[in-house]
């Protein structure tokens, strides 16, 4: 809600598309008012990335690996491929992931309205975006 009404948007009923705009511009901005990261910052941004399956309490190192690989990928969608390069952060394919995390949270999610269908069927409840 804050970056939407930051980012001149609304606090209530917004599309999951102006929701991305928003985002975007927010972003733009807060990119306008910081100067890129440094060494020392992508140190201790994969430092925080590699902790969180300690945090998470996992003990099985091949859980822990594919914990962390799978955070690197969600943080390099999510920062974009600027900044996680800037961050020294692992190179790996992004494209389609928080889309598909988006759906994959929905299907999970009780819904009042019609069924969801799958994004590639391109039936009901599925955006052009």
């Amino acid at each position: 809600m804050a970056i939407r009404l930051l980012a001149g948007g609304h606090a209530g009923g917004a599309s999951v598309r102006s929701d991305e705009e928003a985002t975007s511009r927010f972003r733009d901005v807060a990119a306008a008012c910081e100067p890129p990261p440094g060494h020392e910052s992508a140190v201790i941004a994969k430092r925080l990335v590699r902790a969180l399956p300690l945090v998470a309490g996992m003990t099985d190192a091949a859980e822990q690996k594919a914990f962390e690989q799978h955070a690197f990928r969600v943080s390099r969608a999510l920062l974009g491929r600027d900044l996680s390069d800037q961050l020294e952060f692992p190179r790996m394919a992004t494209a389609g992931l928080l889309r598909w995390m988006r759906w994959k949270r929905q299907a999970r999610t009780p819904s009042t309205g019609p069924p969801r269908a799958s994004p590639r069927s391109g039936g009901a409840g599925t955006s052009s975006s």
